[in-house]
Parts: C-alpha cells; structure tokens; sequence
C-alpha cells in the first residue's frame, strides 16, 4: 500500500508572471530525505490564489 502527502507551494503574482513562494527543489530535496519519492507536480495558476501541488509517495 502507498501512502501520499501533497505540498502547497504559493505562487505570487507578477507583472513578469508567476514566481513560486519557496523553491520546489528544496522541498523536494527535503521530503526524499524523509524517505518520499516526488511524483507530479499540478500547478493551479488559473486559481484564485494560484499555487502548485507537490505529490510525494511512500510505499509501504
């Protein structure tokens, strides 16, 4: 069985566009030191607060 946790990450609005809150990389860095494989990346830009969802999983 797998076991999955979602990560928001904020995007901020910009007249060059969208920039992320924090930088994926680390937080994908920080969650496979925890023992989570990065699996997808969904972005909702089109949101009225626009945000990307990191998907991790873990098998058990």
């Amino acid at each position: 069985m797998h076991t999955y946790t979602f990560v928001r990450i904020r995007a901020l609005r910009s007249r060059e566009g969208l920039t992320l809150e924090r930088d994926h990389r680390e937080v994908i860095r920080e969650h496979a030191t925890r023992g989570w494989v990065f699996t997808q990346a969904i972005p909702f830009t089109s949101d009225p607060e626009p945000h990307w969802e990191l998907v991790f999983v873990k098998g058990e």
